[in-house]
């Protein structure tokens, strides 16, 4: 468990489906609650809660955490090495120039019949939307160049940080308050798709552990959610250059 990355390969590959992600989170909520946690647990822990408001000086936190001095401090004092720096790309505006709206149950109900059917909300984690900002951005632009009508969700912690380091009772209240609010945008009938798979998985997998079946949201992931719409995009008939691609 030790070396665990909560990468969860150990479920889809063991016979018998063995969760180590699940049973570490259960260890450690039993183990810190009789022993001291490291100081990086709490940090990475908080990050969802604490980036928003860090993203209003990226500058301040890249340099600290790019520093040599700060770099030897999470090294020796925290634990914790090669900490990602907050991209300086700002989501909200980068939305705005896109003309990309907010998702709120309102806007998603007043949508038409034919929009409604190729329109979706893009749910956010803090990974994508602080860390690789560029990249929710290029979503966008591609998805609605595809001819779907595109809406974010409004930021919100996914509670994954929390449940990996065992803080399993802060989990279940930030899963009860994000899926509430993300249930509030699926009842409009607009499918929600995640990017980042690991933190759109948590939506299916531990939140079903803490949250009654009528409270979960249903998060697809983004090529879950392509499936059903290769009829739209073979009828765009697009003439791609074969430019080659990279598959990691």
């Amino acid at each position: 468990m030790d070396g665990c990355l909560a990468c969860k390969s150990c479920v889809s590959q063991c016979p018998i489906r063995v969760n180590v992600p699940e049973l570490r989170s259960q260890f450690m909520e039993l183990y810190y609650g009789r022993y001291l946690r490291p100081l990086r647990h709490y940090l990475v822990a908080n990050l969802e809660a604490m980036i928003p408001v860090l993203n209003y000086v990226p500058g301040l936190y890249n340099s600290v955490i790019q520093s040599a001095l700060g770099g030897r401090y999470l090294d020796k004092v925290v634990g914790m090495v090669d900490s990602p720096v907050i991209c300086r790309i700002n989501l909200r505006k980068g939305l705005k120039q896109l003309d990309i709206p907010w998702a709120t149950p309102e806007r998603l109900n007043a949508l038409s019949d034919t929009a409604r059917q190729h329109s979706l909300v893009l749910v956010q984690d803090a990974f994508t939307s602080y860390f690789e900002t560029q990249l929710v951005l290029d979503c966008c632009n591609l998805l609605r160049r595809l001819g779907f009508n595109v809406l974010v969700a409004p930021y919100a912690p996914n509670g994954k940080p929390l449940h990996v380091h065992g803080f399993l009772q802060r989990f279940e209240d930030t899963a009860l308050t994000n899926a509430r609010g993300l249930k509030a945008l699926a009842d409009s009938g607009v499918p929600l798709v995640g990017i980042d798979p690991s933190m759109t998985l948590t939506y299916r997998q531990e939140y079903a552990k803490v949250l009654e079946e009528e409270q979960l949201p249903q998060v697809q992931l983004l090529q879950e959610w392509l499936v059903g719409y290769l009829a739209h995009l073979r009828a765009l008939n697009l003439d791609l250059p074969d430019g080659g691609f990279l598959l990691m």
